[in-house]
């Protein structure tokens, strides 16, 4: 690819095409794209490429479980519930994020000896792709061939017994000592998607909460 195409040599290209978006995307420079766009407009311009555009804009928050369908993060635990919904959303975002692979491209300019008519006739087709990958059969396709790559054993979910999701945080119940008096074996991490967990209590977690009621029958049933 030509690695720093004028401007000059830019617009003079987009004179000769007129559709929508290529004014902006010609005016972008090769320094002004994001390195993912960059790497993702090199997929091919089909479905499995949209495919592995999903997973590479959203993997991390999307997977299949096997016999139960998909399951989308929601930054607190991995639900069923919403799953199918975050992952159509997913692939919408990685829809309208073709724009920008498509910038990506045109800003790239022409490959090297390629004929302005080839050129143009490059851009147009990628438009047309950025473009119709916005339609549902392309949505549902790209999440189809996502599907095999995205695949979770159901036994891998929620495979820690000494862990509590709650509102605030996950709490290891049974956490390394930290070496400090008051320490009560009980620490609260982060939510992490790296730790497969489904379910979710409804209460925060304060160390400074106390249990009288809990206290109270335990000195009746242990004077």
């Amino acid at each position: 690819n030509n690695p720093d195409p004028s401007l000059e040599e830019i617009f003079e290209a987009a004179e000769k095409i007129n559709f929508d978006d290529f004014h902006q995307a010609f005016s972008y420079q090769p320094e002004r794209i994001s390195p993912l766009d960059q790497k993702l407009c090199k997929h091919p311009r089909n479905d499995l490429g949209n495919a592995r555009r999903l997973i590479a804009r959203h993997g991390s928050g999307i997977k299949y479980i096997s016999e139960q369908g998909w399951h989308g993060w929601t930054g607190q635990c991995w639900s069923l519930e919403k799953g199918d919904q975050i992952v159509h959303k997913a692939a919408q975002n990685t829809a309208d994020c073709l724009r920008y692979e498509f910038y990506a491209v045109a800003a790239n300019g022409p490959y090297e000896d390629e004929p302005p008519k080839k050129y143009e006739e490059r851009l147009k087709a990628w438009h047309s792709f950025a473009r119709n990958s916005g339609n549902k059969p392309r949505i549902s396709a790209m999440v189809t061939e996502a599907q095999p790559h995205l695949e979770c054993s159901p036994k891998a979910l929620d495979r820690k017994p000494y862990v509590l999701n709650v509102q605030n945080g996950t709490l290891d119940l049974k956490a390394p000592d930290n070496g400090r008096e008051d320490w009560d074996g009980i620490t609260l991490e982060n939510h992490n998607p790296e730790d497969l967990i489904t379910k979710l209590a409804e209460a925060d977690y304060d160390p400074a909460a106390t249990c009288s009621r809990f206290r109270q029958f335990i000195s009746e049933i242990q004077p």
